[in-house]
């Protein structure tokens, strides 16, 4: 039906307060509008959280380890190595992240404070 709203408050670390924080309430997701269902809106706020999660995760542990290898991420995290790859190059993009010297011997380089 048109006009219904609802919201969802997920408590999140300090780091993710930012989002969707426009009318300074500290909600990390605010309104969500239209045909949904209240579980395909639910499903992708978790899903948006969890892809969050393993960025975060990602960039912790490559701060704290920068020699390690994405397979070897992708170990430690327990995520697949597809999934560590696109996140990596999609954090790349965003400049969240680099990478100094060769894919063997190089080491990755967190530029966003974790």
């Amino acid at each position: 039906m048109e006009g219904d709203v609802f919201r969802i408050i997920v408590p999140l670390n300090d780091n993710f307060l930012d989002y969707g924080d426009r009318d300074g309430t500290g909600c990390g997701i605010q309104m969500i509008r239209g045909t949904q269902s209240t579980g395909q809106a639910t499903q992708s706020s978790i899903q948006f959280i969890q892809r969050e999660k393993a960025q975060q995760d990602i960039l912790v542990l490559i701060g704290q380890e920068p020699e390690l290898s994405q397979k070897q991420i992708a170990a430690r995290l327990e995520l697949n190595v597809n999934t560590v790859k696109y996140y990596i190059r999609k954090m790349q993009e965003q400049g969240k992240v680099g990478r100094i010297g060769s894919a063997r011997k190089g080491k990755w380089v967190v530029r966003e404070k974790v």
